[in-house]
């Protein structure tokens, strides 16, 4: 059985976990972990498969977001996208978000395309205090529930994050919706995450050690090449 490359970074969370999974600490950058604890399960499903599979291990590169990192984040998208681009993502793209997430996105845009030569040189202050009210009123995100997380691809190189979420689709560990992000400015997959069911619960419960075999690894690994 491969073992996984582990990487160092200086941010991990314990999210506990079973006796048989000796590793419950997940590597975050840059997010805030304190999510809920469905998605921390998700998390250690992620860590976990990535293990059994000899993937290194995933960083979560955004987990729970109050008002001033949604903010952040979406002014990101609006400034490496555009304003049709973020629209479209909360409107269409996002089948988890809010009910009215794409008016709320309008709304945001809307004040943003109004101060766009202000924002150039900087956010002024009074234009995320305006902001984080309006997200404050209309949650649109499942970040901000701290029902999702996004994997950045710049932090997860190569192909090692896709070919984890689709090993626990395949084995029906959890419920999600996925959502590529994985063009332009900062690239990363969003999981919004339903719930991790019986099967995934059982997986978690099981040492890699009684799972599968080196065959069912080089298969895996081999997806992505």
């Amino acid at each position: 059985m491969f073992r996984s490359r582990r990487r160092l970074h200086e941010d991990k969370a314990d999210f506990g976990g079973p006796s048989t999974w000796p590793d419950p600490q997940v590597s975050y950058k840059d997010s805030d972990p304190n999510v809920q604890e469905g998605t921390r399960q998700f998390a250690l499903l992620m860590d976990k498969v990535a293990d059994l599979l000899g993937l290194p291990e995933p960083v979560i590169t955004s987990g729970l977001r109050p008002p001033d990192r949604q903010v952040k984040a979406m002014l990101g998208l609006w400034k490496g996208h555009g304003s049709d681009y973020v629209i479209d993502l909360y409107s269409n793209k996002c089948k988890s978000c809010s009910p009215g997430a794409g008016d709320t996105a309008r709304e945001l845009i809307d004040l943003w395309d109004s101060n766009r030569r202000m924002i150039i040189g900087g956010v002024p202050e009074e234009v995320v205090e305006q902001s984080m009210e309006i997200l404050e009123k209309n949650p649109l995100s499942a970040h901000q529930s701290g029902n999702a997380l996004d994997y950045g691809t710049k932090t997860n190189p190569g192909n090692s994050i896709k070919q984890a979420l689709d090993y626990i689709q395949s084995k029906g560990y959890a419920n999600f919706e996925l959502i590529d992000e994985t063009q332009g400015p900062g690239p990363h997959w969003h999981v919004t995450v339903f719930g991790v069911t019986q099967a995934g619960q059982e997986f978690l419960r099981t040492p890699n050690q009684g799972l599968g075999d080196l065959k069912e690894a080089i298969r895996w690994m081999l997806r992505g090449l």
